[in-house]
Parts: structure tokens; sequence; C-alpha cells
């Protein structure tokens, strides 16, 4: 009889230790997903802002020839070198995040009980990292290129508000 009740002792405290974890995922993921939400929110709002300060440099290259697809082009050239360069620098902050979370802030709070946690990082984490950074500021790059070459030649010349009026 004393047997059983050890081994329900231990299976209700691996579903306890199981529950736990899934509740500190679910929060640490809700977290990501919201910082990637307010990323992306940046970064396009960062390129709708530079396509505002070229706006008459736009403007005049449209009436000298260039097309809607040139504009396009050259916002994603800058956008892909700022999304190579972003990536390396997320996955280095990234890895400075865990590290500081882990065997930082881990030990010095909960001392002991949290030396069973340790920091591990993987070629194949880094690789994914990297990628998705780089994929998805590239996305949010596009989506901004797209609004920004949409420029009314004669009021982007004389820096006039945009009518709602297409070409």
């Amino acid at each position: 009889d004393s047997g059983a009740k050890a081994y329900s002792a231990k299976k209700d405290l691996i579903e306890q230790s199981e529950l736990q974890g899934n509740v500190f995922t679910t929060f640490f993921l809700v977290l990501g997903l919201f910082s990637m939400a307010a990323g992306v929110m940046l970064i396009f709002m960062i390129f709708v802002m530079l396509a505002a300060e070229r706006r008459s440099e736009m403007g005049m290259a449209r009436a000298v020839g260039a097309q809607r697809g040139d504009i396009v082009k050259s916002f994603l050239a800058e956008g892909m070198a700022y999304s190579l360069l972003a990536g390396f620098i997320g996955v280095g902050c990234g890895i400075v995040a865990s590290w500081l979370l882990v065997d930082v802030m881990l030990k010095a709070v909960g001392g002991d009980y949290f030396s069973l946690v340790e920091m591990k990082i993987t070629p194949a984490a880094l690789v994914i990292g990297y990628s998705l950074g780089v994929v998805l500021t590239f996305i949010t790059v596009i989506f901004a290129s797209l609004k920004a070459s949409h420029v009314n030649i004669v009021a982007a010349i004389r820096q006039l508000p945009d009518s709602n009026k297409p070409e």
C-alpha cells in the first residue's frame, strides 16, 4: 500500500511540473509574439519614414522615367542590407538575454533550486533564429517598399500632401 502512495505522489509531482512548464512556455511564447509584432510595426514605420524623407527624390526619379518597380527595388536592396545586419544583432542579443536570464537572474533569485536549468546554444538554433529574423524583416520591408512606391509625382516634387486620387 505504501508503494502505491509513493508512486501516486511522484506522478502528481511530475504532472504538476509539466503544468508549470507549460504555463511558463505559454507565457514566454506570448511575450515573444508581442515582441515580434512590435518589431514588425517598428520596421514598417522606419521604412515609411525613410520613404517620407526621400519623397521628393522619388518624385524626381519618377518624373525622369523611373518606374514604381525601380523604387521598390531600391528600397528592397536597402532593406535586405538592414535585415541581414539586424539578423546578426538579433541573434547576439538573444544569446546575451538568455545568458542573463538563465545564468544570472535564475541563479540569483533561486540559488540552487534552478541549478538544473542550463543554457544550451546549438548551431541549429542560431541558424533558425537568424533565418527567422531575416525573413520576417524582409517580408516587412517588402510591404513597406510597396507602400512607399505609391508616390504622386507632382505632389512629391512640390512637397505637397498626397491626394487620395490614383495617378
